[in-house]
């Protein structure tokens, strides 16, 4: 299946604790930021993020956190810009 990306998509920035940790609420606010500022999706790990220096770990931890919070009323997913189920 092929998807076609269109709309605004910005690339979503990794926040970090002062320690370097990973700020999982910080990502909740950014994709609320993003949702309640009318984008149609989020690239996540994109060329001007932080993807390159994070860890698989880490990437598995952001990934699985953000579908579910893009609600079904938004015209994407926040990776790729897919159609919701």
């Amino acid at each position: 299946m092929t998807t076609r990306i269109q709309g605004l998509v910005p690339v979503l920035a990794t926040p970090f604790t002062p320690d370097r940790a990973l700020d999982i609420d910080g990502l909740r606010r950014l994709v609320e930021f993003e949702l309640t500022s009318g984008v149609d999706g989020v690239a996540l790990f994109g060329m001007a993020s932080e993807g390159f220096a994070l860890t698989a770990a880490e990437r598995g931890r952001i990934s699985p956190r953000c579908a579910p919070w893009w609600p079904a009323r938004s015209r994407s997913s926040p990776a790729s810009t897919a159609r919701p189920p």
